[in-house]
């Protein structure tokens, strides 16, 4: 680990508390075509094998997790009511993707269905 990896703004910070801190940097920047393992790094003043480690311990990769929360926002997007009329391909470029057949073999496998059957899906469970 570098110097000074746990040492934030002055203080001493837990290897948990540091990737909250990651974490929720992520999930704010999700959309960000720049959302790499470096910025992030960056952000914290931290080197990128400290991030991959802290998400190691938890059994994910920084990819993982960043697909992960994308796939999921962009799942939360489909079945509310309020982005019915929103385009997918638009709430996936939002949500951070910047490949829509990327996006679409991994929402697949994630879902086990199309983003279009997980929103016709929630259209037809709304009108019931």
């Amino acid at each position: 680990m570098a110097a000074g990896a746990d040492d934030f703004h002055g203080s001493r910070v837990s290897g948990d508390a540091r990737l909250d801190a990651i974490t929720v940097d992520i999930i704010e920047n999700l959309g960000r075509s720049d959302l790499t393992i470096d910025v992030v790094a960056e952000r914290h003043h931290v080197t990128p094998r400290y991030v991959r480690m802290l998400f190691e311990k938890k059994g994910l990769t920084f990819s993982e997790f960043v697909l992960g929360e994308r796939l999921a926002r962009v799942h939360r997007a489909l079945i509310d009511p309020s982005f019915a009329d929103r385009p997918i391909s638009d709430i996936a470029f939002a949500a951070g993707f910047g490949d829509l057949s990327y996006f679409n073999r991994t929402f697949r496998r994630r879902y086990g269905a199309t983003p279009t059957d997980v929103r016709e899906a929630a259209r037809r469970q709304n009108r019931d």
